[in-house]
């Protein structure tokens, strides 16, 4: 993976994991893990990093090696600013940065949503149906 501005087209791309899900999730990664309590950030970090080392060794999306780099807005309380219009329906990060994910409170506020960009989509397909039947969505 490389970081880092691109010459292509950057899309970001979002994953949302309700409350369940992130439980699942912590549940998972407290048991192949050294961290026996992972917080949610944690836990939805280290799997979004392993699907994600594990897809760019499978497929080779991506021509350099590089790093994945993961951002926490967590607790960052961005759905409850108030501009003068109201709060936010909607929020996301302005990035040009390729191989970024930022994860940040779902718009419910009890889940985690990731922004993930990538310069291919099939990439990030693969990496939700991935995520999908882990967690049994599919």
């Amino acid at each position: 993976m490389y970081l880092g501005v691109p010459r292509e087209k950057i899309a970001t791309r979002r994953l949302v994991f309700d409350k369940e899900k992130v439980e699942m999730i912590r549940k998972l990664e407290a048991s192949r893990s050294e961290v026996k309590d992972p917080t949610r950030v944690e836990a939805v970090s280290a799997l979004l990093g392993r699907r994600l080392r594990m897809l760019d060794e499978t497929i080779d999306v991506f021509n350099k090696p590089g790093r994945c780099v993961f951002s926490s807005w967590i607790r960052f309380g961005l759905y409850e600013a108030d501009f003068g219009w109201g709060k936010p329906a909607r929020v996301c990060t302005g990035s040009p940065y390729m191989n970024v994910v930022v994860l940040m409170e779902a718009p419910a506020g009890d889940g985690i949503e990731a922004l993930i960009n990538v310069v291919d989509d099939r990439f990030f397909q693969l990496l939700q149906s991935n995520c999908n039947k882990l967690l049994g969505e599919e």
